[in-house]
């Protein structure tokens, strides 16, 4: 029987927003949203309602403490960075975790959204663990880049890839990316044995800025460099199909 994302229950599982609800009054008349899953499914559409959930998560967990991390934290740090209206944010610890938080909560529901009899990426002590003290699995990487050209798109991929380092170096990772608005987000899980540090391609160095687990000192939003329209959000989300262990640049 299926189990609720984040905690041991398998009854009343309700439908959780994919598209946080606030988000809606974000984005006021007809918008966009695209999304392919990690199994190569695309879906597109125009809505003037953003009401697109999975049902993955249960009743108490989708009304209590997700409801209250959306409106405690989610909400008023990501409301300026999505409509793009404002200038000079300082991007600060406090700040990275909650997008951290957030970015993390719909990775995990992405991945369950669309799964059937596979294994969940993250195991389950490390959602347990989430809902319980919000605490963030070590090993994920987090990007965050303004985007131009998106104000009316939601857009979302994630993606799952397999390689080696060596003939017998095996890696695989987990990438979510979401698009709302001006504002864009990635998040990388790699499994692999041994403590290789993993980069992407190049190509996003000088616009995508890490901001977890490590926040650059004096970081200001909006960024110089951003991405330019969906071209650009699509390779960006591919940027990962190809890695390696070298120090970039």
């Amino acid at each position: 029987m299926k189990e609720c994302a984040f905690c041991p229950a398998t009854a009343n599982l309700t439908a959780e927003h994919i598209i946080s609800e606030w988000i809606e009054d974000l984005f006021p008349g007809k918008s966009t949203v695209k999304y392919k899953d990690g199994r190569g499914r695309i879906a597109e559409w125009d809505t003037e309602k953003i009401d697109w959930k999975a049902r993955v998560v249960c009743a108490s967990c989708n009304n209590g403490w997700m409801s209250d991390i959306e409106a405690q934290r989610a909400k008023p740090v990501l409301t300026p960075l999505i409509t793009g209206e404002q200038i000079w944010i300082p991007i600060t610890q406090e700040t990275a975790r909650s997008i951290a938080i957030f970015a993390f909560k719909t990775a995990v529901v992405m991945d369950h959204a669309y799964r059937r009899n596979e294994e969940p990426w993250f195991p389950s002590r490390l959602r347990y663990g989430f809902r319980e003290n919000q605490s963030i699995p070590s090993g994920l990487e987090m990007w965050m880049c303004a985007a131009s050209g998106l104000r009316k798109l939601i857009y979302l991929e994630s993606g799952y890839y397999a390689g080696n380092l060596t003939p017998t170096y095996p890696v695989y990772s987990y990438v979510c990316t979401v698009a709302i608005g001006h504002f864009v987000f990635q998040l990388h899980s790699g499994k692999h044995f041994g403590y290789t540090k993993l980069y992407p391609l190049p190509d996003f160095d000088a616009i995508a800025v890490q901001f977890w687990p490590h926040l650059r000192s004096g970081m200001v939003w909006p960024f110089a460099a951003h991405l330019r329209g969906n071209d650009d959000f699509r390779r960006f989300c591919m940027r990962w199909r190809e890695f390696g262990p070298n120090l970039p640049g």
